[in-house]
């Protein structure tokens, strides 16, 4: 399946070392449950010291687009919100 070097082209092009690969293999974690509940508490605490803040760190887990997405969408409801909520019926 694997050649002796593998080529990623995305990003790079690279030639990842063993440990990448191997984790790659691994079984991919299920996005709820206990383990991974701890896992985003551990990575948002961390974040949270990282960026030296005590707001609410959010992870979005998808590609750029999700997150441009959820941005547009969050910018232009609020700009609908605030447009029409201030408007008498």
């Amino acid at each position: 399946m694997y050649k002796e070097n593998p080529l990623f082209k995305i990003p790079g092009p690279i030639l990842p070392e063993q440990n990448v690969l191997n984790a790659k293999r691994s079984p991919v974690r299920a996005h709820n449950g206990e383990e991974w509940t701890e896992i985003y508490n551990q990575t948002t605490t961390t974040l949270k010291r990282v960026f030296n803040t005590q707001v609410d760190v959010i992870l979005l887990v998808g590609s750029v687009f999700c997150t441009n997405d959820d941005f547009l969408g969050n910018a232009f409801c609020g700009l609908w919100i605030r447009k029409y909520s201030s408007q008498s019926d």
